[in-house]
């Protein structure tokens, strides 16, 4: 089944790496984590994945969607406190984004890209091998 493009993606798909980058020095340098407790910087780290994820689209500004993907927080203040790292600036509407996740996404898009087109540039010309024919067990 194909995948279902939103009218928000940008101009080539997004395809998040297997793992997201995490500069410790500024996730621990950030006043408003230092001010987090762990139940905040649980739920920021899972929104930062989201975030990841969903690429330039961001996450969700509604918090009844957020409170549905983050069920540790305990209250409206904890959710205010992990909201303040991120933005509206340059997000789709109703969404929010991260800076430093945005830069490491179109990071990411770069690296993508070249990748995708040095594929293509590698392949192109040869001819497609057939598709490998499952062995049948002998009983």
């Amino acid at each position: 089944m194909a995948k279902r493009k939103k009218a928000d993606d940008t101009a080539h798909d997004w395809r998040p790496a297997p793992y997201r980058p995490h500069w410790h020095a500024d996730f621990w340098g950030d006043s408003r984590v230092l001010n987090m407790t762990l139940e905040e910087v649980g739920c920021y780290v899972r929104l930062l994945d989201m975030h990841w994820v969903n690429g330039a689209r961001g996450i969700p500004v509604r918090r009844d969607r957020l409170l549905k993907v983050l069920p540790a927080l305990s209250d409206d203040d904890a959710l205010d406190n992990v909201l303040a790292c991120f933005t509206s600036d340059g997000a789709p509407a109703g969404r929010l984004v991260q800076k430093r996740c945005l830069e490491e996404i179109a990071k990411a898009l770069v690296r993508f890209t070249k990748a995708r087109a040095a594929a293509q540039a590698r392949h192109q010309g040869r001819e497609q091998p057939a598709p490998k024919r499952a062995r049948s067990r002998k009983r």
